[in-house]
């Protein structure tokens, strides 16, 4: 009988000890999935803000026609425009670095490849670095997110986020100090229907 007491013992003490460590997965679920919808609303109401100087200098508007001006990426622009992206608090400095890179990689470019008295966009800077050309439609689905994918292991974590029909997000995250943060944001191509597999 006293063994029997003890097996039994174990045995709770064992499935409470599983029970707890689920509880503790579901809180991190929590987590991570709010600081993915929260960054997709923060960025929702905050990306037209972030940018204080132009970062694309010398193209012609419709309005302001300029002779012999060349298109270039103003990199101090660039750094005080990611700076404010950093203070949001919901990304990583490799996100950051990436996004540094795009912008640099386009300033590189157009050294090697001038392009004088241009009108139009950019090129690889006509839309949302993030989002693409529906970047408001994309951020207007946040209240209907549905988590699809959850994966973590200690503090990393990938999260894939269904907006709608054709929008799913997939997130890479990493826990720093306690707190998560997003280290890539991007669209989940293996959905045929998804907006970014096109």
């Amino acid at each position: 009988m006293k063994k029997k007491l003890i097996l039994i013992f174990m045995l709770s003490a064992i499935n409470l000890d599983t029970f707890s460590q689920k509880i503790k997965a579901d809180d991190q679920k929590v987590l991570i999935t709010g600081t993915c919808i929260n960054f997709l609303n923060w960025y929702k109401l905050n990306a037209d803000k972030l940018q204080s100087d132009p970062i694309t200098k010398g193209f012609n508007t419709d309005y302001n026609v300029k002779k012999d001006s060349i298109v270039r990426i103003d990199m101090h622009a660039v750094d005080a425009y990611l700076n404010n992206f950093k203070q949001g608090g919901y990304v990583t400095d490799a996100f950051i670095n990436h996004l540094r890179t795009v912008y640099q990689n386009v300033s590189d470019t157009l050294s090697l490849h001038p392009l004088k008295d241009y009108f139009g966009p950019v090129p690889y800077l006509e839309a949302d670095l993030l989002f693409g050309f529906d970047v408001d439609d994309i951020l207007a689905q946040t209240k209907d997110a549905k988590v699809v994918s959850y994966l973590r292991i200690y503090d990393k974590a990938l999260l894939s986020i269904k907006l709608n029909y054709t929008t799913e997000l997939v997130f890479s995250l990493t826990r720093q100090s306690n707190k998560w943060q997003i280290d890539y944001v991007g669209f989940n191509g293996e959905n045929k229907y998804n907006i970014g597999s096109q």
